[in-house]
């Protein structure tokens, strides 16, 4: 069996793309998938398949909220160990209150050209460093007052993300034991 965690973009946040977690549970046991288990409600699912190729369980979880739930919502596949590498890497992960840490993920890694034009802005005193598919985002004052927000993110380097606390991450990869 293999393990898969997906991160969902956008739901049940400020009461859109309302999307309840116990119910998505259900489906996906439903439709196969074993040892289903979700965290909080921002879209966290961990499971268990006899599938291996990530872009076929994708396009299964798509088609499973839009049939049953009538939502288009991004889906996000990783394993626990690029999760582990996501937060390994993290430049800030030894610096700062792990509670001012997140973690923006694009399904691919964003354009060279369009990475380059983002190093000229910046809104101290927040901070953000890109690798591969990841920007670590360092919120002095909390995610809730940065302007380095996902849409910023998804708009300028033009790809889709969804993005996660420390603490949600770190749950996830503490779930897959």
């Amino acid at each position: 069996m293999n393990q898969f965690i997906v991160l969902l973009r956008g739901v049940n946040v400020s009461g859109h793309n309302l999307l309840p977690m116990k119910e998505l549970k259900k489906v996906m046991e439903d439709a196969g998938f074993e040892s289903v288990a979700t965290y909080i409600q921002s879209g966290n699912i961990i499971f268990k398949s006899s599938e291996s190729n990530n872009e076929h369980i994708k396009s299964l979880i798509i088609e499973l909220i839009q049939k049953h739930f009538n939502l288009s919502i991004s889906v996000f596949i990783l394993s626990k160990s690029q999760l582990l590498v996501i937060m390994n890497n993290s430049p800030y992960k030894d610096e700062v209150d792990t509670k001012k840490l997140y973690y923006i993920i694009f399904d691919q890694t964003p354009s060279n050209e369009l990475v380059d034009k983002l190093k000229n802005i910046q809104y101290p005193p927040d901070e953000y460093f890109i690798k591969d598919s990841v920007i670590y985002l360092n919120c002095h004052n909390g995610y809730g007052n940065t302007k380095f927000s996902n849409n910023f993110f998804e708009n300028k380097l033009k790809l889709k993300a969804t993005t996660r606390n420390w603490n949600t991450l770190q749950k996830l990869i503490e779930m897959t034991e």
